[in-house]
């Protein structure tokens, strides 16, 4: 009989340590029956869903499964891909993305027989800038003939 009283004891909070993972996890946790009807859903699912679970209409078969919102990866890899590509001080793009950008209109240009320009724009007695007013100085000069470029990808 205290056997029991333990077994149920140690049950009990087990399922109560499982559902605090569950309810904590980032992820979305759901069950749904053999008709596809929600039978369970981690109380995170609104927040990253953006409705309510009662909205979802019950199409599956049984199953558990997880849902992992990757949203804030997909901005982190953005935004380390935008770091890549571009100048930190002007956020123009830099040689990289230029060479990249340069061998596509190179070869669209050859595909459909189209002319090509290319503009070079240098900013005559830069270095003495630098030399007689610093580099901060250089640098608020590069950000401002930046920021009055038209259009910048």
């Amino acid at each position: 009989m205290a056997t029991a009283a333990f077994a149920r004891a140690r049950w009990g909070a087990s399922e109560q340590r499982f559902r605090q993972l569950v309810e904590q996890a980032n992820d979305i946790i759901y069950t749904l029956n053999a008709e596809g009807t929600l039978t369970y859903v981690s109380p995170n699912w609104p927040c990253i869903q953006g409705h309510e679970v009662e909205e979802v209409p019950g199409q599956v078969m049984s199953f558990l499964g997880i849902s992992h919102d990757v949203t804030p990866r997909r901005e982190m890899e953005q935004k380390v891909l935008h770091l890549a590509q571009h100048d930190t001080l002007t956020d123009l793009p830099n040689r990289s993305l230029f060479f990249s950008h340069l061998s596509s209109a190179i070869a669209q240009s050859k595909r459909c027989d189209t002319p090509l320009a290319l503009l070079f724009i240098d900013l005559d007695d830069f270095k003495p800038i630098n030399d007689r007013f610093g580099h901060g100085v250089g640098d608020q000069l590069l950000q401002a003939v930046a920021q009055r470029l038209p259009a910048r990808s």
